[in-house]
């Protein structure tokens, strides 16, 4: 995913090797990354960044640790891009709210 691109994200039921999904790391602090392997229900994954290193690819995950897959991303223009921010600083507000 390219700097300055926005995810769009949904929630599964099911994920497999190859999907780009959205890990909540702690509260307020997600990333994203490949899977890579499922082994007895823990989630392995890796970046598609082969120049560098990511130590949360060296853990593996529970399901109920991703927020979902994406399903599509989209690069936008700075003024979006700015609203997109906002948007998502929004929702991380109400979501510590609830």
């Amino acid at each position: 995913m390219k700097s300055g691109s926005i995810a769009i994200v949904r929630t599964s039921a099911s994920y497999f090797v190859g999907d780009i999904v959205v890990i909540r790391i702690n509260q307020g602090y997600y990333i994203l990354k490949r899977v890579v392997a499922i082994d007895d229900g823990r989630i392995s994954i890796g970046s598609d960044n082969q120049r560098t290193s990511s130590s949360f690819c060296d853990y593996t995950y529970r399901k109920t640790d991703i927020m979902g897959k994406v399903k599509f991303t989209m690069k936008v223009p700075g003024l979006i891009n700015r609203l997109g921010k906002y948007l998502i600083n929004l929702i991380k507000f109400v979501e510590c709210k609830v």
